[in-house]
């Protein structure tokens, strides 16, 4: 699902988020050995720029399921 991104009511750019749920939560799939500093301010990015204000970043790059909530 693309989602326009904005600015001053302006169509910037069209994102296409991972996982869009409930037309307001961004999910963030990752593949890396670990969460990192570039990941969470990616997301955050996508936050800001979209309006939403919540995000999971996931991690299936371990073992084990690594996740974060990012509010924004």
């Amino acid at each position: 699902m693309p989602i326009n991104v904005k600015f001053h009511s302006r169509i910037l750019v069209e994102y296409v988020a991972d996982v869009v749920a409930e037309d307001s939560i961004i999910l963030e799939l990752k593949a890396a050995e670990r969460l990192m500093n570039a990941h969470r301010s990616q997301t955050l990015n996508y936050l800001k720029a979209t309006g939403f204000r919540l995000a999971y970043l996931l991690n299936s790059g371990k073992r084990k399921l690594e996740y974060e909530r990012l509010i924004f």
